[in-house]
């Protein structure tokens, strides 16, 4: 008998974990930047606790969004999320642009929907901005002369660069 882990394979996209988020916070969210932040508290935890480092959460051994995240003006974005825009409505109110869902519930893991939760409970009721400026202060990019210093670059390279740990935490098996 083979008693090595088995990689549980899990599969779901970007857009069903889009599609997810978007459904919980009742069909519609303001602002992409909200939306983007939001996936990337998904996917990453970032605490100061005792010393900065960062978890990424995974799903059969993938990254739990299945986006890669790079640093750029208004902190963290995935061209992934970004791709998903097509499978969502997008509009404009006086809030800015809005992205609506309003199809059936994507199927995706129980412990994938169990963090989305977690993170829209602690996060959801936040403004753009202030995801904005959570995240970039967590990070440690909230200073522009070091946020221009890294942009453009993948947020695990940033942290390898930067020496902060980054840990792996697989939710799905």
């Amino acid at each position: 008998m083979d008693h090595r882990a088995s990689r549980v394979e899990v599969e779901y996209t970007t857009a069903d974990v889009v599609v997810y988020m978007i459904h919980r916070l009742g069909g519609e969210v303001a602002t992409l930047k909200k939306l983007m932040k939001l996936i990337f508290l998904v996917q990453y935890d970032v605490s100061k606790l005792f010393s900065l480092h960062i978890t990424k959460y995974l799903c059969g051994g993938r990254p739990l969004a299945r986006a890669q995240f790079y640093l750029w003006t208004y902190g963290p974005v995935s061209d992934e999320v970004y791709d998903v825009l097509d499978r969502v409505e997008v509009r404009q109110d006086e809030r800015g642009y809005l992205l609506a869902y309003r199809g059936t519930e994507p199927k995706l893991p129980q412990a994938v929907k169990a963090r989305i939760d977690e993170v829209l409970k602690k996060y959801g009721g936040k403004k753009a901005w202030e995801l904005e400026k959570i995240v970039k202060k967590r990070l440690g990019v909230d200073m522009p002369e070091k946020l221009g210093a890294y942009m453009g670059w993948m947020v695990e390279d940033y942290a390898k660069e930067e020496g902060i740990e980054l840990k792996q935490r697989e939710i799905c098996g």
